[in-house]
């Protein structure tokens, strides 16, 4: 099996989470080392292409583009995989490489450190038609505040002001939002994603959960001042142009989780 995936340049399969998982195990009960390849899914890539059918069975998407095969057989679940991937080539018109470029794929890998897994450049700056996920725009923001914190604060105009957004504010334009707190925390001020601890709150559009949170810690006898959007680009004044490494720290992130994962197991055994 070894000898397959030294010969290949990547690894394709369907759901493939848990056949790496499989393999991996398989390596430590023959105490054998972990087989090193990159992979890609390609029920991630016909999800992209086919919105509706994202959380599809192979069988399903088989019988939807009239691919017919017997279900759970090894050779068949990977020759119809195969077939699912030539058939989304064809209805996009581009080939593998273009489609991959297109939706800026980046493939996971399997090692002796870890699994880090697949990512989409389109998906995480929300282009091509895509969207990115909740869970990546969580990690993105705590990933960015987690990294302000740790730096040395600096002293301005902003000193002892405390800032939380709208949610929507917050996490719909990740890249507008983290550029609007890099220059937050450049004046002097701070970040945070408590409520109960901050001492400005930035409204934007209708009244949401977190305003209703606000008017309720007001009442309480908390000093909180509530502005608006463009408030607070007045407050900021010019704002500082600021680029973002995404792929690499959600690919940092994966890579740190597998690695935690590995320490956790590692501690379980001994």
């Amino acid at each position: 099996i070894k000898s397959l995936f030294d010969s290949a340049t990547v690894a394709y399969g369907f759901a493939v989470g848990n056949d790496v998982k499989y393999l991996n195990n398989a390596c430590e009960v023959y105490r054998l080392p972990v087989i090193e390849y990159e992979f890609f899914d390609v029920q991630k890539i016909v999800g992209f292409f086919d919105s509706e059918n994202v959380s599809r069975g192979l069988s399903k998407l088989g019988e939807k583009y009239g691919i017919e095969f017997f279900e759970h057989k090894s050779e068949d679940d990977a020759y119809v995989t195969m077939l699912l991937l030539k058939t989304v080539c064809e209805k996009t018109g581009k080939s593998l490489k273009e489609l991959l470029d297109f939706y800026g794929i980046v493939f996971g890998k399997n090692s002796s450190t870890g699994v880090t897994g697949t990512f989409s450049l389109a998906e995480i700056q929300g282009s091509n038609g895509l969207k990115r996920t909740k869970s990546q725009t969580k990690i993105l923001l705590t990933e960015f505040l987690d990294d302000k914190y740790r730096q040395k604060r600096v002293k301005g105009a902003l000193s002892g002001k405390r800032f939380c957004f709208n949610e929507k504010l917050e996490r719909e334009d990740i890249f507008y939002s983290r550029k609007l707190i890099e220059n937050i925390f450049g004046g002097g001020g701070k970040y945070t994603l408590d409520l109960t601890s901050c001492n400005i709150y930035v409204k934007s559009g209708d009244e949401d959960n977190r305003l209703k949170k606000v008017y309720s810690e007001i009442k309480s006898g908390r000093k909180i001042k509530i502005i608006t959007e463009e408030e607070l680009l007045k407050l900021l004044g010019e704002l500082k142009e600021v680029t973002f490494d995404d792929v690499s720290l959600l690919i940092r992130h994966a890579k740190n989780k597998a690695i935690r994962k590995l320490k956790n197991k590692q501690n379980l055994k001994k």
